[in-house]
């Protein structure tokens, strides 16, 4: 997702702000941050009094119903501390917006992105991340699902053992050559899982998220996203 493209001239430093997804949450995230900046603990309040979930006590892991891990709230809670981090690292560490050339986020980060590059509010994309969330942890409920990365095989193992589960897992990423990401039916990303382990896989990662994402059991949240968009989030033109 790019911003202003600039060629490198003179003494013109070029910045990528890059963002991450669901799974990167862990519980004190952001605490040395928010503790030496408490002003950007407002990002959390504002998100707090939109979702009606006390987000600081989420991140801190003191949620007594272990939210961070639910979607409906890791999602708020990484986009909350992203775009806090965005502005301090333009407003406190006085970086030029000129010189931040790209922004770019891994699946939820794109949300990240598009508010650090101007294209929506902060709220805003706290209502459109909430609902996507929410949407998504709904789906979850009525088809668990499930992820998991690869590690060190080629696709072609992968896909060999994925057709024997068809329409049932899916591959999700494509994140490196020997690094990929499956998706699906949780029960058929364990069959997949085991299947791959007796070909001589060694490392497979169930990802910390509890969802059947970038798959096709996704479709209906799409679509139901797409139209909440377009009724509901103003867009303006990246800065």
């Amino acid at each position: 997702m790019n911003g202003k493209n600039k060629k490198n001239t003179g003494d013109f430093k070029r910045i990528a702000l890059m963002f991450p997804g669901q799974g990167s949450q862990y519980p004190d995230m952001g605490e040395e941050f928010l503790g030496s900046n408490a002003k950007y603990s407002r990002y959390f309040e504002i998100s707090s009094e939109l979702v009606g979930k006390d987000m600081l006590k989420i991140i801190s892991g003191s949620d007594k119903d272990n939210s961070l891990d639910d979607t409906r709230f890791s999602q708020i809670s990484i986009y909350t501390l992203s775009c806090a981090l965005n502005d301090y690292i333009v407003n406190d560490l006085s970086i030029n917006r000129e010189c931040i050339d790209t922004v770019l986020g891994h699946s939820l980060g794109e949300y990240s992105a598009l508010y650090s590059s101007g294209t929506y509010s902060f709220e805003q994309g706290v209502k459109l991340v909430g609902y996507r969330g929410k949407i998504m942890s709904e789906a979850d409920r009525s088809a668990k699902g499930m992820m998991a990365a690869v590690l060190g095989t080629g696709i072609s193992i992968i896909e060999d053992v994925l057709g024997g589960l068809k329409d049932r897992v899916f591959v999700a990423n494509y994140n490196d050559y020997l690094q990929i990401v499956i998706s699906g039916y949780e029960d058929a990303v364990g069959e997949a899982i085991k299947e791959l382990k007796l070909r001589g896989v060694r490392k497979i990662i169930p990802l910390k998220v509890g969802i059947a994402s970038h798959s096709p059991l996704m479709k209906e949240v799409s679509d139901k996203l797409g139209r909440f968009i377009e009724e509901n989030v103003k867009l303006t033109d990246m800065k």
